[in-house]
């Protein structure tokens, strides 16, 4: 067994330093190709002429540049998660101050429909850390179904005698089955400018909790496209 898991860890390393080297390497590629391109323009004898691509290609530069920071701000985001600071919650008041948050950002763009426990309910979690988990999985979620006629998200709370669980729904375009686990990967993104570390900061929040995070396949006629689950 023991070998099985200094396998699986050696094997996790091996694809994390890949998509490392991987996103690394397509943000200098073209930072490098561009630097000499606009080193060669400068020495141009008719530098007027060439002002319009020296300019383009630092503009591009500052793009790329932007793109390579915007990265490794959310790999060290990852990798410095701390252990979760524990203390009682109120369910009802983590689900309101989080939907607080989310208005702020989408306001009446993005319509969210909030299912509160009937009953008061304490959870021991880190608040900040929870909360966070939410937004991102919110904020992932107006995005799928932004673009919808009449889009809505869903913030539901479900309580059983030994657990709780919050699920986020959205009723956008829907995600690929084959598809579920590999959107939690670190730095995996199906959206344009997204760094795929939402939905994995999201995960290793909730798994440092004790609890899981999955996607949920959608009902038949059901209005929700995907649903997100968090058991804690």
């Amino acid at each position: 067994m023991e070998a099985g898991l200094q396998a699986a860890e050696a094997q996790a390393l091996r694809d994390l330093l890949q998509i490392l080297s991987h996103e690394i390497m397509n943000s200098l590629t073209p930072i490098v190709s561009l630097s000499v391109t606009a080193e060669e323009l400068f020495t141009d004898a008719d530098k007027t002429a060439s002002f319009p691509f020296i300019r383009e290609a630092l503009i591009t530069l500052r793009r790329r540049a932007e793109g390579l920071d915007k990265f490794i701000r959310g790999y060290r985001e990852l990798a410095r998660l701390p252990p979760p600071d524990l203390a009682p919650v109120a369910l009802e008041v983590l689900l309101r101050e989080t939907q607080t948050l989310f208005q702020a950002r989408w306001g009446a763009g993005v319509p969210l429909d909030v299912c509160l426990p009937s009953t008061r309910v304490l959870i021991r979690v880190d608040k900040a850390q929870i909360e966070q988990a939410l937004l991102n999985l919110l904020n992932n979620a107006a995005e799928a179904c932004a673009g919808q006629p009449s889009p809505l998200v869903q913030l539901v709370a479900e309580v059983t005698d030994d657990a709780a669980a919050i699920l986020v729904r959205d009723n956008g375009t829907g995600l690929d089955p084959s598809l579920h686990e590999e959107i939690f990967h670190p730095f995996v993104s199906f959206k344009e400018n997204g760094n795929g570390v939402g939905l994995s900061l999201a995960r290793q929040i909730v798994l440092g909790h004790g609890g899981s995070l999955g996607v949920e396949a959608p009902e038949p006629e059901s209005l929700w496209s995907t649903t997100f689950r968090i058991r804690l």
